[in-house]
């Protein structure tokens, strides 16, 4: 390989010249590609001859292979060339030129091997993970040096790799970063672990900033994300719970307490009305009290006992009946009453049951179709014991009713009032249920309301207690539910209010005002809060974190009464003269932009003018466009800027003024504040 192009007869030699080219310095500047592609770049600086030159020219080739060149213009004094080098093959440079004159110069050679380093860098440090709104952001400190020791200072990028275990064999590369932070959206609730890694730009690669990875756990982007998050099935039933209509309390049970006596208690009263007759016949003197024959009152009892192999029954009715009116055609001046009681012991190899029920009746009307003014009232109770080889069950079922017209099919005009309570014990191999279930109801001209409690505790596991009220179809409520570590209060109500003994304005409201559903809260304190969007009237922040949570600066001071200089003509001046009114320190290391306004009130005699600006470290230029101001006397002056690049340390922003010559002057007042932000 030559060092230098060979000369040849067509190509000879330049005349000897006094000076020549100097201080030939290549560099390797190569790249990595994003698909980890090494791309071999050289920069070429050099100092030329002393003489005017017409161009310079700069040749490189790699051994036994072609050459290639690049001429550039006479004030060039740094080249970059890419074309026609490998990686890691020696190259050598020719940097040479003609000057104005046509004399050659000889030039300076330089050898260089491209994307030759192997040293890794150092490792990524103090990776944190913070969560943000449905994102993880990641900050990290770059290496300032290689594995080696030496200077870092090819660095391309950083590799960003993510798992959901905290096992870096299962991690996967998820970016790519050639700054210090990386923002990784997952969506609400997700956590994973992270590892970074340095990358230089010949392809090395770092170790891992740790073994261990760093956990984040993205935070919560919206309302429905934390609604999907908490719904459980426990929720899920008790929301349908609370949507669901109250069950009209008009079955049988309830509005007709004696039905399944109905017919035997008839019949008495039919057989009684039948015995009054014959009485009559046989009592002509009597026929004219046609009336009396109407007033009739049974007691009937029936007895049974049954024995068998298998089974033992012992069983009573008793039925006590009175009525004013004729059985076999009740009509509205019909009064009537009964009462049945039932008892029933039942046990056979299997079972054993024990069952009494008590129904209390009184009407006036037909008892048997009541109608329109018919007045009802009942009572009815069933309790139940029953025992099984694998289940054991008691439960006592009692109503309470009272009406005016036809409860079972009410018409305008209809009025009821109804109570049932049902009490449930349950225990079975496969479980055991307490329940008490009470529910009132009223109806007046076509309006229902309706009141529901439900208390219930199943297998020692779950838990729940709800109220529910239901006016004309629309229902509202509260369930108090717990399972498998989990407990909820779920309210479905149009307000809702927490008031204190105090009164005045209650603390917590939630409620629809022109169809926004709101909730206020008053004198409220958050330890930790996330706002999507805010509208804030009033607000007083003692410090003020960005993104990265990197914490930012607020500093405000002012004096009052400020007057200077003190001393003189009242602060005449002959000449112009710069004063400092007020200055701030603050440390901006990390900060993007600093925010700064400057207050100044002041006022001048002489009928001159002052002028005040904003400057920073001393300088004497001011910040920004409209940094500066005239101040008429007396004045106010506020001046606004954001510091772009604020710099690293601590930094000094002043308020200054000139006076005119010739002008005294008062500061009557000057500030400055400064707010750091941190991305």
């Amino acid at each position: 390989m030559p060092s230098i192009l060979p000369w040849t007869p067509d190509n000879p030699p330049p005349a000897p010249a006094t000076d020549n080219y100097s201080n030939l310095i290549l560099t390797d500047v190569g790249t990595q590609e994003r698909d980890g592609t090494y791309v071999p770049k050289v920069r070429v600086q050099y100092a030329p001859p002393a003489a005017e030159m017409a161009e310079h020219v700069v040749t490189w080739w790699h051994d036994e292979e072609s050459v290639s060149t690049k001429k550039v213009a006479p004030q060039i004094r740094d080249v970059l060339i890419s074309e026609g080098i490998r990686t890691g093959v020696t190259l050598t440079v020719h940097v040479w030129g003609v000057d104005v004159n046509g004399k050659r110069r000889t030039g300076v050679v330089g050898q260089i091997t491209p994307g030759k380093d192997d040293v890794a860098p150092g490792a990524p440090t103090s990776l944190t993970a913070l969560g943000w709104f449905g994102e993880i952001i990641l900050n990290w400190i770059n290496p300032e040096t290689n594995e080696d020791g030496t200077p870092c200072t090819d660095l391309a990028y950083v590799e960003v790799w993510e798992s959901s275990q905290d096992d870096i064999s299962t991690a996967v590369l998820v970016g790519q970063a050639s700054g210090t932070s990386f923002r990784r959206y997952l969506g609400s609730f997700e956590g994973r672990y992270y590892w970074v890694r340095a990358v230089d730009t010949s392809g090395n690669v770092s170790q891992w900033n740790a073994e261990a990875g760093t956990y984040g756990y993205s935070d919560l982007e919206s309302a429905e994300d934390f609604w999907r998050a908490i719904m459980t099935p426990e929720i899920e039933e008790a929301l349908a719970d609370l949507s669901a209509p109250i069950d009209a309390l008009s079955e049988a049970s309830i509005w007709n307490a004696l039905s399944d006596y109905q017919d035997a208690i008839k019949e008495n009263l039919r057989q009684r009305y039948q015995d009054k007759l014959a009485e009559a016949a046989i009592q002509a003197e009597l026929g004219g009290l046609n009336d009396v024959k109407h007033s009739l009152a049974t007691i009937a009892e029936e007895r049974l006992t049954r024995e068998t192999e298998d089974e033992a029954l012992a069983s009573r009715i008793l039925t006590i009946a009175a009525m004013l009116g004729d059985p076999e055609n009740p009509g509205e001046g019909t009064v009537y009453a009964a009462i049945v009681s039932e008892r029933t012991a039942r046990v056979t190899a299997d079972e054993a049951l024990a069952l009494n029920i008590d129904a209390l009746t009184a009407v006036i009307g037909d008892p048997w179709n009541p109608g329109e003014g018919t007045v009802y009232a009942a009572i009815r109770t069933e309790q139940t014991a029953r025992a099984t080889t694998d289940e054991a069950l008691a439960s006592d079922i009692s109503s309470v009713a009272a009406s005016i017209g036809d409860p079972a099919n009410p018409a305008p005009g209809t009025v009821y009032a109804a109570v049932k309570n049902e009490t449930t014990a349950r225990a079975a191999a496969d479980g055991a249920l307490a329940s008490n279930v009470t529910t009132l109801q009223t109806r007046v001209d076509g309006n229902t309301a309706g009141v529901q409690q439900v208390m219930q505790s199943v297998d020692g596991m779950k838990a729940k207690w709800g109220v529910r009220l239901d006016i004309n179809g629309r229902v509202t409520g509260l369930e108090l539910i717990g399972g498998e570590g989990n407990t909820a209060m779920v309210f479905n109500v149009d307000q809702f209010i927490i008031q204190t003994p105090q009164g005045g304005t209650p603390p917590f409201m939630l409620g629809t005002v022109d169809g926004i559903t709101r909730v206020v809260l008053k004198n409220v304190f958050m330890e930790d809060g996330s706002i999507t969007n805010a509208k804030i009237k009033d607000l007083t922040v003692e410090r003020i974190k960005l993104a990265s949570g990197a914490p930012g600066a607020l500093t405000w001071g002012v004096t009052s009464g400020y007057q200077w200089p003190q001393g003189g003509e009242q602060g005449y001046v002959d000449t112009w003269t710069e004063r400092v009114m007020r200055d701030l320190q603050i440390d901006t290391t990390g900060a993007v932009h600093v925010l700064v306004q400057a207050y100044v009130r002041s006022t001048v005699y002489g009928g001159n003018k002052q002028y005040a600006k904003l400057t920073k470290n001393g300088g004497s230029s001011a910040l920004g466009a409209g940094g500066t101001a005239w101040l008429e006397s007396p004045s106010n002056m506020i001046i606004n800027y954001m510091d772009t690049s604020p710099g690293s340390g601590t930094q000094i922003y002043q308020v200054k003024s000139w006076v005119a010559s010739g002008s005294g002057y008062v500061v009557t007042a000057a500030g400055i504040m400064a707010i750091a932000f941190y991305r």
